[in-house]
């Protein structure tokens, strides 16, 4: 009878390579739970970016579209073709748009830490409005149509230009 030789691992050798898979596994785990809570709050950032961009662009648009915007009742009135279409309001550091003809109301910014409207000429109708919401400076103002600008020159222009001032 041939003896043959059955090549194994000891004992030894086993439990060292389950020690070493039990690390590896261990540090791999902690690796993927670590980019999970990283994506989660990379994600999170994203979506608050995101509401503050959404929110942009429609106060901009409200204020973009708008003939003139006064302060009336706590309330910054918003006229488009001399009708008032809401009023914006900011109270409880939160701002708010409330459009005249419903009761609902449309939260625009939140943690608003302060806000200062500037008027053009020192007339009743603001111009700008400055926001400071989440260390964030936000700036607004009302667009002013080029035919209108052109119509103030040209007037300013024609009493300006007298026989006395040739």
């Amino acid at each position: 009878m041939k003896r043959t030789e059955i090549k194994a691992f000891t004992l030894n050798e086993i439990l060292i390579v389950m020690v070493l898979t039990g690390i590896v596994s261990f540090i791999v785990f902690e690796g993927l739970s670590l980019y999970q809570r990283m994506y989660g709050y990379v994600v999170l950032q994203n979506k608050q970016s995101m509401e503050i961009y959404d929110n942009y662009f429609r106060t901009q648009g409200l204020f973009s579209n708008a003939d003139s915007i006064c302060e009336e009742d706590g309330y910054l009135k918003i006229y488009r073709e001399n009708d008032c279409v809401g009023g914006i309001k900011v109270r409880d550091s939160v701002m708010t748009f409330k459009p005249i003809n419903t009761e609902n109301i449309d939260t625009l910014f939140e943690h608003v830490s302060e806000y200062e409207t500037k008027t053009y000429n020192n007339v009743k109708y603001i111009d700008s409005l400055f926001i400071v919401s989440d260390h964030i400076l936000l700036k607004f103002g009302v667009c002013t149509r080029p035919e209108s600008v052109i119509s103030d020159i040209m007037m300013n222009e024609i009493k300006n230009d007298s026989y006395e001032n040739r």
